[in-house]
Parts: C-alpha cells; structure tokens; sequence
C-alpha cells in the first residue's frame, strides 16, 4: 500500500499503526434520542469464550416511519451466519442510550485506530447518530475499544428484542 507523507510517496508495511482520531470529539453527548445506532465488533481474539460467543457481531437500529427497525448478527468461525431483524416500537433507542450510558461509550468518541494488513475480521466499530446532531463514532481494528460487558449488553438487549417480536 502506498501513501503520501511530507509530498513523498512511501510505502506502508503491514502492521503500520495508524490514528486518525479526532482528538476534538466531544466526549459528552447532551441529547439522549438516538436516531441510529450501528454496532460491529468481532470476539475471536479473546479467548475463550466467555459472556459472549467467538464471532463477528452486528448490531443495528434505526427509525423507520415511526417505528425502530433493529438487527442482530452473528456470524461464527465455522461461517455459519444468523440474522434476526425486527420492527419494534421506539423503546428500543432508550434502552440502546441506557446501555451506553452505562458504559459511558461517549468517552471512545473520536477514537480511530487503524493496524495496516490485518485480516478482517478484528476489532470493532461503532456510530451512534442522535437528533441533536451529536453523535458517537469510534473505529479500532486491531482490538475491542470498549470492555467486554458493554458488546454484551448491547449484544443481549438486541438478541431479546429480535427472538421476543
């Protein structure tokens, strides 16, 4: 992979670390009415598995005409995959804002940390719109950004409201 530094072109090994963070993002978010909320990490890199299985994770929820659209993902490392969607009334976004504020996830605001070469697969991501106009985006590919209980809450509150609707 090429990149410019300083007007030259050079060439970036595998396992060049890379922040792009944004060191001005607010850690603070004043509104709580989440308008969107997209959450991917991935849990092959700790372990044994604990509170939550080995695999790759996406969780997802939006407003949709007046109604919240949610999605839960699973996807383990024999390939085999599950998604459960749902269309649920708008409670959903204030338990979504009771868990983040739980874990604080606000503070990772900003947060994007890149290691050049790794698989996919790694890490996680995260964004979170609100409609104040505020909103939570934090990226790591080489590692979980947030503690573990966190996805599991996240994890545990999508895959309740997905199987129960």
């Amino acid at each position: 992979m090429k990149a410019e530094y300083n007007d030259t072109e050079i060439e970036i090994e595998d396992g060049y670390f890379s922040d792009n963070s944004n060191k001005n993002a607010a850690k603070v978010i004043h509104s709580k009415n989440i308008v969107s909320f997209d959450l991917y990490f991935c849990t092959n890199d700790i372990g044994e598995e604990s509170i939550l299985k080995n695999g790759i994770y996406h969780l997802s929820a939006a407003f949709c005409d007046g109604k919240v659209n949610i999605t839960h993902e699973f996807s383990d490392n024999s390939g085999r995959s599950n998604k459960i969607s749902a269309s649920t009334d708008t409670f959903i976004m204030e338990k979504i804002q009771k868990i983040a504020d739980k874990h604080s996830i606000a503070r990772y605001n900003g947060e994007h940390f890149e290691i050049k070469g790794l698989p996919n697969g790694y890490g996680g991501h995260l964004h979170v719109d609100y409609d104040s106009g505020e909103y939570i985006s934090v990226s790591n590919n080489g590692e979980l950004f947030m503690p573990l209980e966190a996805f599991a809450d996240f994890e545990s509150l999508f895959k309740e409201i997905c199987t129960s609707t």
